[in-house]
């Protein structure tokens, strides 16, 4: 499909993305607050610990895959998308 005025992105499209990746990754912190926990002793800690730092670097490390998308790429960015592309949360 060719880029035109409907589907080319603008800084605002980037604004509202990074907000939704800002968005998702927040929840995936949120979600796994309960690993961090004083009275939770885990025998993977440390890769809890991996992962949530991961989380933590995702917004900057997602931004980079953004720019590289291509314009129709970048108009598809929904929360699905964003999720899929989150660091693996340990089993």
């Amino acid at each position: 499909m060719a880029s035109n005025s409907t589907t080319t992105p603008t800084s605002d499209w980037k604004t509202f993305a990074m907000s939704l990746c800002r968005n998702v990754r927040n929840k995936a912190l949120v979600d796994s607050d309960w690993t961090q926990a004083r009275d939770v002793s885990l025998s993977n800690d440390a890769a809890w610990k991996t992962y949530r730092q991961a989380l933590r670097d995702f917004p900057k490390t997602w931004e980079t895959t953004y720019d590289n998308m291509s314009d129709d790429d970048k108009v598809q960015v929904k929360e699905l998308s964003i999720q899929n592309s989150l660091p693996t949360k340990p089993s």
